[in-house]
């Protein structure tokens, strides 16, 4: 839980954070986004329906289907599957997926001097510069 101002003047923003193969008594990544999430701590009066929920991506091999029974193959994919998971009255809950898989070579940059790029990490752009030759 984030909190600012204070427990009764202030406003909390729930955060729940899952690694794409969270399995825990019948939960998993697709169910914990509405029961652990949504049911139990955006309803907060300090809250006000708003919550955040981030799942770490490290390459999806042992991610189960999702509940359509398609598994997604990338981490906007899972982002995007998640999303659709929530109803239009749900619009104040966030779904992050951040990409912590190992590099390959589809999916790394090579840098030309120290100009700065562009890198894609899980829907948040990052500015890196690259290293002097």
């Amino acid at each position: 839980m984030i909190t600012y101002g204070g427990a009764t003047r202030g406003f909390s923003i729930p955060l729940e954070a899952k690694r794409e193969n969270y399995r825990k008594d019948g939960e998993t990544v697709w169910t914990a986004l509405r029961t652990q999430l949504i049911d139990r701590y955006s309803h907060f009066p300090t809250a006000g329906g708003h919550g955040i929920y981030v799942v770490f991506w490290f390459g999806g091999k042992t991610l189960a289907p999702s509940p359509n029974g398609i598994k997604p193959k990338t981490p906007e994919e899972l982002e995007a599957q998640l999303r659709s998971l929530l109803s239009p009255e749900e619009s104040r809950i966030q779904v992050v997926v951040i990409d912590c898989s190992l590099p390959t070579k589809a999916n790394t940059q090579t840098c030309t001097g120290s100009a700065p790029v562009s890198a894609r990490l899980g829907g948040i752009q990052a500015g890196v510069t690259c290293p002097q030759s």
